[in-house]
Formats: C-alpha cells, sequence, structure tokens
C-alpha cells in the first residue's frame, strides 16, 4: 500500500539551519523539498553569492569530489571476496557518524593502490603473453624430438641453428609463402614443421648456422608477419627458449601472490577509515543539499518536508531532544504544496523484493495503486507455471535459500547484499509454485517422473493430447489477468474523476466480458438471444472507447481493442516456454537411454544442468515482460517519485562529541563545524515570528 505523507513547514532563526537539518537526519522521518523565497517575508532574501562568509560551495564541491574518490578506492575488492565488503546496516539501526572514524589520508592511499595495481596488471599482462607463448611452443616440441631436445651448445656444435617462429596465420597462407621464400633463399638446406594454434601458427624452423641472419630477414617482408617472442628469448633454441619461459611463470606467480598480498594487507589496514570518510560524507552532502533546499532571509530559514504522516510527532520529538525547541513545526498551506508528494510503500516484509522489481519500471504516483501485493502473487505463479516441474523447483528453490544464506553469511554489502537476498526470496516462492504444478503436471526431470509412475492430478505436459488444455489454460489466465488489470484502472479512474479514462478503460472492460460472454454462449449452444444479450456491453464498451479519439475514433478504438486482444495472447509465451522446457528435459532423458551407459549419463546431466540454467532465467523474464507490458498498462501510472527522507545514510553525532583535528587528511572538509549556504556567521536575532502557528510539544 501506499503510505500517506504529509506536507509540513519548519521555521526558525537562520543561524539554527544547520542544527535543525541534522536532526533531521537523526529523525530519519522527512524529505527536504526546495523552498524558494519565504512567502510574505518582510526580510529581503540573502544572496548566498554575495555573502562570502556564507558561501561555502567550494566546500560542498569538495566534499562531493572526496565523495567520489572514495567510493572509488571502495570499489576495489581484495582477491578475497569475504574481506571486501561490510554488512549492509539500515539507517534507523546504525550507529552515529564520527567524522573522526575517518583517518585515512586519500591521496597516499590512491598513491598505493594505483602503484600496486599497476604492478598486477603489468605481472598479469606478462604472464598471459607467456602462457600463450608456451602453449604454441610445447606444441612444437613433438615434431622434431631429436632436435627439440638439444640445447644451444648442442647445436651450436653441429653447426645449425634452430628458432621457433608464431606467425599471425588464422588461414595457413603464410606458412607456404614463408616455405617458398627459404626455398629460393637456402634450397634445400632448411627444415621448416608447423602446427595449428588458433589464430597463431607455430613453425620450427632449422637451417645451417650461417644462413640464420639471412633468413630472419624475411620475416616481415611481404606478407609474413611475425608474432615476436619477448627480446630475452629471441634466437635461443626451443628447448632453451622453454625452459627459461615456465622458470618466468613460476616466477611471475610468486610476484603476483605478492602483490595481492600486499593489496589485501593494505585493505585490511584502511577499509574501515575508508568506509567511515564514506558514511561522513555521504551524510554531509546530504546535509548540504537539505541546507540548499532552504529559503533564507535576513533573520529566519524556512525548509519545507515531507513527513511520515504517522511519525510527524517525531520530528518535533527530536528537535525538542536536539534543543531546538524554537523552530516551530507547521502545516504547509494548500497552497504551497510544491507539487504531488513523493511515494512511500508499505506492506508485508514479503513483499519487499517485489518493491524493488515495481521501482525497476516505475514507482506509483501518490494517488495510485500499489501493485507491489499482486505482483507478489502472481509473479510466483507465473513463474511456477513456466516450469511446471518437481525437481527443477526444488533446485531453484535451493539456489534461493543459498542465495540468501550468502548475503547474510558472507558481508555483501549495501545494494548488493539487498539484491542478491530479493532474488533468492524471489527464487524460493517460485520454486515452490514451480514444485506445486510439477505435482499437477507429474513432472519430475521432465518424462523421467512420468516414466516412473508419478500420477498427474491434472495433464501430463509432455503427452500429445496436452497441447490443447495448456493453451486453453494460458488463455484463460491472460484473461483473468488482464481483466483484473483493466478492472484496477477502472477504479483509479473513478477515483481521479478522470472521464477520459473512465470512459476508455470502462469501455475496453465492456467489450471484452461481452465478447467472452458471447463467445461462451455459442460454443455452449445457448439460445440466441443469450448470445446477443451478451454483445450488447461489448457494442456499448466499443461506442464508449472510440468516444474518447475524437473524429478518428473509429479508427483508434477498434485498434485500442485489438491491442488489448494481443495482450491476452501475448500470455501463450506461458505454454510455450513450459512445453520447450519439458521437451528438453524429455529429449535429455531419451539420449540418456540409448546411448552408452556412461556417456548417455553424461549427456543428460548436462542438458538438464542446461534445462535448469534456462529455467532460472526465461520463465523470469517473461513473468516480468507480462507485468510490466500487459497487465501494469491498465493501470499503473508511473509518475511516482519515492521517499527519500533526510537520514539514509545514517547522522552526525552530537556536535559536542565531533571534533576531529584540523592536521588529519580529511579533517577540513569532514568537520561539521562549517557555516551553511546563506547562514551568516552569527546570528542576530532572538526569535521567530510565525503568524498562526503553534509549537507541537
Amino acid at each position: 500500500m501506499i503510505r500517506r505523507l504529509h506536507h509540513v513547514q519548519l521555521l526558525g532563526r537562520r543561524e539554527q539551519l544547520l542544527e535543525t537539518v541534522e536532526s533531521l537526519q537523526r529523525a530519519g522521518v522527512a524529505e527536504v523539498t526546495p523552498s524558494g523565497a519565504p512567502t510574505g517575508s518582510a526580510d529581503k532574501a540573502a544572496d548566498p553569492v554575495a555573502d562570502p562568509a556564507a558561501n561555502k560551495g567550494e566546500d560542498r564541491m569538495a566534499r562531493r569530489d572526496l565523495l567520489a574518490r572514495v567510493q572509488r578506492l571502495l570499489e576495489w575488492a581484495p582477491s578475497d571476496a569475504s574481506l571486501a565488503r561490510e554488512s549492509p546496516r539500515r539507517s534507523a539501526d546504525a550507529a552515529p557518524v564520527d567524522p573522526r572514524d575517518a583517518d585515512v589520508n586519500i591521496a597516499t592511499l590512491e598513491l598505493e593502490v594505483e602503484s600496486l595495481r599497476g604492478a598486477q596488471a603489468s605481472l598479469e599482462e606478462e604472464r598471459d603473453a607467456l602462457a600463450r607463448y608456451v602453449d604454441v611452443l610445447a606444441q612444437l616440441e613433438t615434431l622434431v624430438p631429436e632436435l627439440t631436445s638439444l640445447s644451444d651448445a648442442e647445436l651450436e656444435l653441429l653447426g645449425l641453428a634452430m628458432t621457433a617462429l608464431v606467425l599471425d596465420d588464422p588461414a595457413g597462407a603464410v606458412v607456404g609463402l614463408l616455405e617458398t621464400q627459404l626455398r629460393q633463399l637456402a634450397g634445400n638446406g632448411f627444415m621448416l614443421r608447423s602446427t595449428d594454434a588458433g589464430r597463431a601458427r607455430g613453425c620450427l624452423l632449422v637451417v645451417a648456422r650461417d644462413r640464420l641472419p639471412e633468413v630472419l630477414g624475411l620475416m616481415g617482408a611481404d606478407e609474413i608477419s611475425r608474432v615476436e617472442v619477448p627480446e630475452d628469448y629471441a634466437h635461443l633454441s626451443l628447448h632453451t627458449t622453454l625452459v627459461r619461459m615456465r622458470a618466468r611463470l613460476v616466477d611471475l606467480q610468486a610476484d603476483l601472490d605478492a602483490v595481492r598480498a600486499d593489496l589485501d594487507a593494505l585493505w585490511l589496514r584502511e577499509a574501515p577509515g575508508l568506509r567511515a570518510a564514506a558514511r561522513a560524507l555521504l551524510v554531509l552532502t546530504e546535509r548540504d543539499a537539505a541546507v540548499a533546499a532552504a529559503a533564507l532571509s535576513e533573520r529566519t530559514f524556512l525548509l519545507r518536508c515531507w513527513v511520515r504522516a504517522d511519525r510527524r510527532r517525531e520530528v518535533r520529538e527530536q528537535l525538542d531532544r536536539d534543543g531546538l525547541a524554537d523552530v516551530a513545526v507547521v502545516d504547509a498551506p494548500a497552497g504551497e504544496v510544491p507539487g504531488p508528494s513523493p511515494v512511500e510503500l508499505t506492506g508485508r516484509a514479503a513483499w519487499s523484493p517485489y518493491r524493488r522489481l515495481v521501482g525497476f519500471l516505475s514507482w506509483p504516483s501518490p494517488n495510485g495503486l500499489d501493485p507491489t501485493g499482486l505482483m507478489a502473487i502472481f509473479l510466483p505463479f507465473l513463474f511456477g507455471v513456466m516450469v511446471g516441474d518437481v525437481v527443477y523447483g526444488a533446485a531453484l528453490a535451493g539456489i534461493g535459500w543459498w542465495l540468501r544464506h550468502r548475503a547474510r553469511t558472507h558481508d555483501r554489502g549495501g545494494v548488493e547484499g539487498g539484491v542478491m537476498d530479493d532474488a533468492g526470496r524471489v527464487l524460493i516462492a517460485g520454486g515452490a509454485w514451480a514444485v506445486l504444478w510439477g505435482v499437477m503436471f507429474g513432472e519430475a526431470l521432465g518424462s523421467l517422473g512420468n516414466m516412473w509412475g508419478m500420477p498427474a492430478l491434472w495433464f501430463y505436459r509432455g503427452g500429445p493430447e496436452a497441447l490443447e488444455p495448456l493453451l486453453l489454460f494460458a488463455v484463460a489466465l491472460g484473461w483473468s489477468h488482464i481483466v483484473l488489470g483493466l478492472t484496477l484502472g477502472l477504479v483509479t479512474a473513478l477515483r481521479r474523476g478522470d472521464r477520459h479514462r473512465t470512459l476508455e478503460v470502462g469501455g475496453t472492460l465492456a467489450v471484452l466480458l461481452g465478447a467472452t460472454a458471447a463467445i461462451a454462449a455459442t460454443i455452449l449452444n445457448a439460445p440466441s438471444w443469450v448470445t446477443l444479450a451478451a454483445l450488447v456491453p461489448a457494442v456499448v464498451g466499443l461506442v464508449a472507447t472510440s468516444s474518447v479519439h475524437g473524429p478518428i475514433g473509429a479508427l483508434l478504438g477498434p485498434l485500442e481493442l485489438i491491442g488489448t486482444v494481443g495482450n491476452v495472447l501475448s500470455y501463450l509465451r506461458v505454454a510455450a516456454v513450459g512445453l520447450a522446457s519439458v521437451y528438453l528435459a524429455n529429449v535429455a532423458n531419451e539420449l540418456a537411454t540409448e546411448l552408452p551407459l556412461l556417456i548417455g549419463l553424461f549427456v543428460a546431466v548436462l542438458l538438464h544442468l542446461l534445462n535448469l540454467g534456462l529455467a532460472a532465467f526465461s520463465p523470469m523474464v517473461q513473468a516480468l515482460r507480462l507485468h510490466y507490458v500487459e497487465f501494469f498498462s491498465k493501470f499503473h501510472d508511473g509518475e511516482g517519485q519515492a521517499f527519500q527522507p533526510l537520514g539514509a545514510h545514517g547522522a552526525l553525532n552530537p556536535r559536542a562529541l565531533l571534533t576531529p583535528p584540523r592536521d588529519r587528511p580529511l579533517g577540513p572538509l569532514l568537520t561539521p563545524t562549517f557555516d551553511p549556504v546563506g547562514v551568516p556567521p552569527h546570528g542576530t536575532t532572538n526569535g521567530v515570528r510565525i503568524a498562526d502557528a503553534t509549537h507541537e510539544r
């Protein structure tokens, strides 16, 4: 459901603005909206730009820049994922933010991280390049084993030179060209062997030692393009090259392990300070935005806020606790409410994952309907119908439980952990419905349950007679869902007094119901007058739908109705996805019985794992699509903005406790003792006169 918000105004002395905003952050129930100049104020509005003592724009920009730098550093994660994040904490339960904990030198840390990560990238690049060369050259060892095992000294005694070439030759044409050039240069005094290595081609060339410079001169000529090995390995024998490269790979891995250990140690040392700095900066930048939204005169301030209606008194109580009893909290006059209120969705805790899914599309308007509860019912239901398998459903529910367990136990902080937990909850619900529909369809790993005598409480989808009832069920499901959406759209339009929308939605609903009744009467061989009576609301609805489109209504009205019929037929994808899953599982089972035992089991397991992966994504995508496109379009306007109260990232400690030393790297920017925009450093008023305003005690 949509929680009602109340619009209030806070008025007080100008020098109290900063403390008032901090108090609102501690309360955590109010969202500040831009106020502009105070209406009817006798005082001249202050100009923060013209007031150098009050203008702290540079500090605000510096804090925003510093926050971006801190957040970039927090994105750097050590090799052990369990060290990378802290557990998420809701602002209401979080300890007050103390900038004294943010004892971290950002500039020095950035240099350290950049240096270590640069070294890591360089080592990884060299390791990957050497590994590719070793893969190619190792294949050459088997071409002429009598020669490739010789050392440089042994080759020199024989008067031979051996070089390994890696040619950029995916088509294999360069090797033939090279052999032609070598024959012209050295006659038959060479040996060339090659092997395919993907896009590259490895070649082993043996020539007389005195002809080697001339032979190497061919490299780069015409179309002969050579991929150079590192300079340290040039002109070495194949045996020596491989020995040195493999030794270097061992050294590189040791160096990489050392760099990663240094990064992990640096993270463990600096992460607490970084997190404290990020949280303090988030609180301060939030406070900066709220202060900038205030309306200021020479002596007073005015803050306009949206407050949860059932927690309005908490604002007054928090102000009193913070020594701000003379700051007035009054209801905003009806003419001064700045547009529609933001929207806060509430409901059962089990619905929280679906609120996130609703937000992916758009937030409902303040006077609209909250679709979260309906989505919490129908999304897992549709998912379960499409999967419809006992084993797959149980496996998906198990994966959902694992995601939730991992989100709780692996310190997956903030949004990442919340998304993982929500995904797990949706999968558990969808998996439970899949198990139920698996019992209805008699499916366990496709036809395996049916083969083992598992009864279908309704019908088996893999059978030849299943297509007709499955398609009818999908259409009936779509019809019911669309009719529900149209009914909700009609209720919303009537509540708003929107005549245009009422005629459009009501007419479409009448046509759908009337046409369905007429079709049912025809199928049941009812008297003709029953069919005609059923068509009456359909005709009236068609006229109503067409009338809202003006002169071209005769064209647009029927098109609108055809679109609604298309929405209903779109639910046939429920049957299509389900049948595809069943047939893939059946193919896996048939291959397991027809192929040799071990091979058949291996292929069946792979196909069932593939089917399980598809079952986790494809039905969910299709169920979301049916909600977003077909269902929500009938009643969900999506014009709202989410309610974002101050204090989402916590609040500052009381001012007396906040005395971070100025000599610390973040001290000047984290300290909260600077003055807000437009507020002079020294107040000059003793009170605020507010006509017809009373304090809430």
